[in-house]
């Protein structure tokens, strides 16, 4: 399905984001669920769609154990003055 709506292209890339499968069904399914909210909803921003996005996929939680490496202060290999 080719589209070129903003809401549908930024609730994609955020179920992609978030580990979820984008084919053709997840597809499908998220543009008639945007259309419908939608049209249920016209006043909505995206972010506010975008903020439903959990309530209508079943996301994938984190990952046990993947944790991000701390922040650490580092140099670039500029001279100190």
């Amino acid at each position: 399905m080719n589209t070129s709506d903003e809401p549908f292209e930024r609730a994609l890339l955020y179920l992609h984001a978030a580990g979820h499968d984008t084919g053709p069904e997840t597809r499908a399914r998220l543009h008639r669920m945007l259309q419908a909210r939608g049209a249920d909803h016209a006043a909505l921003s995206t972010g506010q769609l975008l903020a439903q996005m959990p309530q209508w996929f079943a996301l994938p939680g984190p990952l046990e154990g993947h944790q991000l490496p701390p922040i650490t202060r580092a140099s670039i290999g500029y001279p100190r003055e």
